[in-house]
Parts: C-alpha cells; sequence; structure tokens
C-alpha cells in the first residue's frame, strides 16, 4: 500500500509541475521565445 501512495504523489507532482508552466503562461500571457510583434521587428523612423 506504500508503494502505491509512493507512486500516486510522485505522478501527482509530475503532472502538477508540467502543467503549471502551461497556467503561468496563460495567467501572465507570456510569449514564446523568438515570438515578436511586427511592430517590435521593424525600427521605428521618425
Amino acid at each position: 500500500m506504500a508503494v502505491s501512495i509512493m507512486g500516486g504523489l510522485a505522478v501527482a507532482t509530475v503532472l502538477t509541475l508540467r502543467s503549471l508552466r502551461a497556467r503561468y503562461a496563460a495567467w501572465f500571457r507570456v510569449k514564446p521565445a523568438g515570438a515578436e510583434t511586427a511592430a517590435e521587428k521593424e525600427p521605428a523612423t521618425s
């Protein structure tokens, strides 16, 4: 029974850590690395 509990805790921990990044990115609207908008790519000319 102890092995089942340890396995369940390990799986739950891995699932939480994997989904935590997605929830953080959705909450704070984090863009993937290298994703730039058109305004950021073009230099401002005045």
